[in-house]
């Protein structure tokens, strides 16, 4: 027992002490922020006069003296191809569209099927319950006018 309590108090002395050796890091000292100026590249004249406009100079807009450095803007190339459907093919996709919505046997059937249209292809991607779904909606799909030809990559969900 009193073993137990030296120890016990032994213990809670060494803890309570702390460690002599301070864990913080040493104090930060920062420099004045300078102005940072900038000038803009000479602009030459017709006349191959040289104008060269005045430096700007940008003040901090912090009044912590703490030196900044910010990447600087990455460039990104943006495609410039332009893309251009066919107006056929805009008419076709809004024809189909049209269509699915007017039936609500082909709505339901076309509920998780994508229809794209190309040039006249029609592609159909996705999923349907049964066979006789995939089946409807490819006649249905084929029989319009501006549809030349029907790509059905549409699969038969027999999971459900």
């Amino acid at each position: 027992m009193k073993t137990g309590t030296f120890l016990l108090i032994g213990f809670s002395a060494i803890l309570t002490s702390g460690c002599v050796y301070s864990h913080r890091n040493p104090p930060v000292v920062y420099s004045p922020t300078p102005a940072v100026i900038t000038a803009e590249p000479a602009i030459v004249a017709p006349s191959t006069t040289v104008i060269t406009p005045a430096p700007t100079v940008v003040t901090p807009t912090s009044d912590r003296p703490v030196v900044r450095v910010y990447p600087e803007t990455p460039i990104v190339a943006a495609d410039t191809t332009p893309t251009t459907v066919p107006s056929a093919d805009w008419a076709t996709a809004d024809t189909i569209r049209k269509v699915l919505v007017a039936d609500p046997t082909l709505a339901s059937a076309a509920r998780n099927v994508r229809i794209s249209v190309l040039n006249g292809q029609v592609t159909m991607t996705g999923a349907v319950l049964t066979q006789h779904d995939r089946e409807l909606l490819h006649s249905a799909i084929a029989g319009m006018p501006g549809v030349s030809r029907v790509d059905d990559r549409v699969q038969v969900e027999l999971n459900r």
